[in-house]
């Protein structure tokens, strides 16, 4: 909340700062099996005001992401599989006004350890 008043006119004081929203909210939980493992994970973001004087804002929205993986052993090396999908619900939100994220998405990571 803008705390500090630039003139008599200033819009923004007593205000929500732009692009920071009131509420956010993060959880995961994960499940590990031998090597292979699994994570869900979410995250909530409240509207976000864009404007200073707080009346044009983006709306709130929630993201979920699931990531599984393992690791498989082959001599000296450990190698690490895994995927990711982001915005499993194909979720459609901006953190920033006209810039859309991603819709869903999917990212495989090989790791070797030696």
């Amino acid at each position: 909340t803008n705390k500090k008043r630039g003139s008599s006119f200033d819009e923004s004081y007593n205000k929500q700062l732009i692009y920071v929203p009131y509420h956010v909210a993060a959880a995961n939980i994960a499940y590990m099996y031998g090597r292979a493992y699994i994570r869900v994970g979410g995250k909530y973001n409240g509207e976000q005001f864009i404007s200073s004087d707080n009346l044009l804002s983006l709306p709130a929205f929630y993201t979920l992401n699931v990531f599984a993986g393992t690791t498989i052993k082959l001599g000296k090396t450990a190698t690490h599989i895994g995927i990711q999908v982001q915005n499993l619900t194909n979720q459609e939100y901006q953190v920033v006004q006209w810039a859309p994220m991603p819709s869903r998405n999917f990212l495989l990571n090989i790791q070797l350890n030696f």
